[in-house]
């Protein structure tokens, strides 16, 4: 195992994942420049880098915080291959570069085995997540002005794309809900497993209390702020990356954060807790419980509103029978949706078949009409593209 100091902060989207990124560099800055920084020209800064995409999914802490590598991106949680519901959890559809782009990333550094904390007692990660029914508002929302337009778009069985009508279709009719359940459920039961190793912070808490929410996050990670200085800087980070401050960025850059929003859209929103009782009726709140208690998840378990006497304990007198029904109805989607996979991805690799075919009678007529010298490079295309041509087929047969 290696002797390199690793660490995650794994976040559901929409869930506070740029406020790690911004709160982590700005900590790292003020460190660094502990006694050489002036408030005014520390704000330029932080504009110039967000508008200039140096604030990244990797970074290095070294000499401040004592970690070789911290990753902050969507992921899900690396290890977990074994559970009761694991074979169910795995069937469930998802958009993996939404919900977990991240894992990609770290296997692009050869680290993700290292993140694993069945093999690596040192590692330490951090998951944020949100209550379920505030983050399908919020993701909602953000998409309808993404620059990626196709996620606007949900899978048809005939692996045709159609708009998203509205928040219900969004949830229950393409892989949202589910994507929940697969990001939540793997964190919630390696946490169970790897207290030591683990830490479980919601959205809810960070940004009611971000004083005691990333206090708690370095002192996870091993990086306390155990002096006056850091404490004093510790504080003044908070103050750079608050939502106030963040939203006068996004005025002065008069675009978003991260610029994944058209025109001037911005990304730091209202963040409400408990904004989704505008959107969801009773019925579907029903719905929602009923399928994540398949796989022994409660709306219960998490903060629902900002008032500490608010319950939803009726959900406990759903009946069996309702609940059966709501989960057979959301396997016949997930079905649904792996077979609208499946058909696009064999219309994929067909169109990527002719492709090949197109260009392979082009080489051959060239190579027809040149000298030997100069067609020795276009064979060796050719072969190229034979070998790529076998690739497909074989995926092809893999689909059969």
């Amino acid at each position: 195992m290696s002797d390199k100091k690793i660490a995650l902060i794994a976040t559901l989207p929409k869930s506070g994942t740029w406020y790690a990124h911004i709160f982590f560099w700005c900590y790292e800055q003020l460190l660094m420049r502990a006694g050489d920084y002036s408030p005014d020209q520390f704000q330029a800064d932080l504009i110039q880098a967000l508008d200039n995409h140096k604030i990244t999914e990797v970074s290095a802490h070294q000499t401040t915080l004592n970690i070789d590598r911290l990753f902050i991106c969507h992921s899900l949680c690396p290890g977990f291959n074994q559970d009761e519901l694991y074979d169910l959890w795995g069937s469930l559809n998802y958009p993996a570069s939404s919900y977990n782009g991240g894992e990609e990333l770290i296997r692009y550094y050869n680290e993700w085995d290292l993140l694993d904390p069945q093999h690596n007692p040192n590692v330490r990660i951090v998951y944020l997540y949100r209550n379920p029914l505030d983050h399908f508002v919020s993701y909602y929302k953000h998409i309808q002005y993404h620059i990626d337009d196709h996620q606007r778009y949900k899978l048809q069985p005939d692996g045709t794309s159609v708009l998203i009508k509205d928040l219900h279709d969004f949830v229950f009719e393409s892989d949202k809900l589910s994507a929940f359940i697969k990001h939540y459920y793997s964190f919630k039961n390696m946490q169970i497993r790897y207290p030591q190793q683990i830490m479980l912070m919601s959205y809810e808490n960070l940004t009611t209390d971000p004083y005691q929410g990333f206090y708690n996050m370095l002192s996870f990670l091993g990086a306390t702020p155990d002096t006056q200085m850091k404490l004093r800087l510790f504080k003044e980070v908070l103050a750079f990356s608050a939502k106030d401050s963040l939203g006068a960025i996004e005025s002065t850059l008069n675009k978003s954060l991260v610029g994944d929003q058209v025109g001037n859209e911005k990304h730091i929103r209202g963040g409400e807790v408990g904004k989704w009782q505008r959107y969801f009726t009773p019925a579907e709140v029903v719905k929602i419980e009923s399928i994540l208690n398949r796989f022994n998840i409660s709306l219960q378990e998490f903060q629902l509103t900002n008032d500490k006497n608010f319950t939803l304990s009726w959900l406990a007198d759903i009946e069996d029978n309702q609940k059966q029904d709501y989960q057979a109805e959301f396997f016949e989607n997930q079905l649904l949706l792996s077979k609208s996979k499946l058909t696009l991805a064999k219309k994929t690799i067909k169109n990527k078949q002719i492709e090949i075919q197109v260009l392979q009678d082009k080489l051959e007529k060239q190579q027809a009409s040149l000298s030997w010298r100069i067609t020795l490079p276009l064979r060796e295309i050719k072969l190229w593209l034979k070998n790529i041509k076998a690739k497909y087929a074989r995926k092809i047969r893999e689909f059969q």
